[in-house]
C-alpha cells in the first residue's frame, strides 16, 4: 500500500476543497505533542508494539518474546505543504501510519517487557491520504480537516526525516 500511496498524485492545501480525497504531502508544523506510553519518546503519531518475555502460548516450555499490546495514535497535528496549513485529525481505529522513526528498548526495571515503535515527529515530511471536511468539536476552527478516506482509514507515511 505505501508504494500507491507513494505514487499518487497529490494535491496542494491551496487548491484542497471540503469533501475532495486527497493525498498532500508537507512538513509536520505542529500538533498536540504525545510521549510513546512507557517511554520517553515524544512525538506527534506513533505505532507501537510491546513484548513480555513469558511462556509461549500453552503456558510450557521455554520463555520467550511475546506480543502484549499494539497501539496506534495521533491526536492531530498540522501539515505545511508551502501553499498552506491544514489539520490531520485521527482516531485509533482509522489511523494507518507507514513506516516513521525507528525506537525500541526495554520497558520497565525487571528487563521483562520491551517495545519497537515508529513515530511521526514535528518537522518530518510526510505524505497523508484521507477526505477533508470541516472541524468539529475540540478540533482547530481555522483550517479543513484531513479525515479518513472512503475505505474509513487515513493514510500518513514519512517521507523524510526532519
Amino acid at each position: 500500500m505505501s508504494l500507491l500511496l507513494r505514487m499518487k498524485k497529490r494535491t496542494r492545501v491551496s487548491d484542497a476543497a471540503e469533501g475532495d480525497v486527497v493525498v498532500l504531502e508537507g512538513k509536520v508544523a505542529e500538533g498536540k505533542a504525545m510521549t510513546v506510553p512507557g517511554t520517553s519518546v515524544k512525538c506527534v503519531a506513533y505505532w507501537l508494539l510491546t513484548e513480555a518475555w513469558q511462556h509461549g502460548a500453552r503456558g510450557r516450555g521455554r520463555k520467550m518474546w511475546v506480543p502484549s499490546n499494539q497501539a496506534m495514535r495521533t491526536e492531530g497535528f498540522y501539515l505545511d505543504d508551502g501553499t498552506g496549513t491544514i489539520w490531520v485529525g485521527g482516531t485509533e481505529e482509522a489511523l494507518e501510519l507507514i513506516g516513521g522513526r525507528e525506537e525500541a528498548g526495554p520497558m520497565g526495571k525487571k528487563g521483562k517487557a520491551r517495545y519497537f515503535c515508529r513515530t511521526i515527529a514535528r518537522g518530518d515530511t510526510v505524505r497523508v491520504q484521507g477526505t477533508l471536511d470541516r472541524p468539529r468539536g475540540s478540533e482547530p476552527g481555522d483550517s479543513l480537516v484531513v479525515r479518513p478516506g472512503p475505505k474509513g482509514i487515513l493514510r500518513v507515511m514519512l517521507r523524510k526525516k526532519g
